[in-house]
């Protein structure tokens, strides 16, 4: 899983209890291998796989034997979302992804997500985008190319995250709907950047990110 880190306060707390700074404050990357349940540690603590494991090799056998403590069954495949619009444009404009939108009401909620949960992971589009759900479409009306009349909008992120272009629309409902995404997500693919100067780039131009939470971690980038 990808965590929001420092734009989620609960899950800035559950992310410390897997691997934090001495004073018990929040790494800028954490990593641990948990139990289905999401509470049985099965590694040590880390910044990444590599401070739990010497090698790939080792990595590779102690995932089998903790696979072996448990019997596979078969699971909801939930829709993996951002937190919100701010921080979904801003991480699909870093990873040069689309960011799918989708418009739900509280009573529509729980029926929708779990319609495009099942885009979202089929064969063709897994990993393909963000996702993030929003009440009404009031943040996106100023965007070019918004359609109020449909459910799932497309949105291609500027370079910075700043704003976004609705390459396309389209219900949950619809035909050839796999198809139809998988066109409007190869539309709405960034291009690849040069990190170094991207970020003087952004610094010229005065483009700044103010994190929910305090960044913690003395090694990470100031943003």
């Amino acid at each position: 899983m990808r965590p929001a880190t420092y734009e989620h306060e609960a899950e800035a707390e559950f992310l410390k209890r897997l691997f934090s700074n001495r004073d018990g404050s929040l790494q800028n990357t954490s990593f641990g291998l948990l139990g289905p349940d999401g509470k049985k540690s099965l590694s040590r603590g880390g910044r990444s796989p590599q401070m739990a494991w010497n090698s790939s090799k080792a990595m590779v056998t102690a995932l089998e034997e903790s696979a072996g403590e448990y019997k596979p069954r078969k699971g909801k495949r939930s829709l993996p979302t951002v937190v919100d619009l701010r921080l979904g444009l801003n991480v699909a404009a870093s990873d040069g992804l689309p960011l799918v939108v989708l418009i739900a009401s509280k009573k529509k909620d729980a029926s929708l997500r779990k319609l495009l949960a099942e885009l979202a992971w089929s064969d063709g589009l897994i990993a393909g985008a963000h996702y993030v759900v929003l009440r009404d479409h009031d943040a996106l009306k100023e965007m070019k190319g918004h359609k109020a009349s449909k459910q799932v909008q497309i949105l291609k992120p500027d370079a910075y995250g700043q704003s976004a272009e609705i390459v396309g629309a389209f219900d949950l409902k619809d035909r050839k709907l796999e198809e139809h995404a998988a066109e409007l997500f190869l539309l709405a693919k960034g291009e690849p950047k040069d990190d170094r100067s991207h970020t003087r780039n952004g610094r010229r131009r005065g483009i700044d990110w103010k994190s929910l939470l305090p960044i913690t971690d003395s090694g990470g980038r100031k943003r």
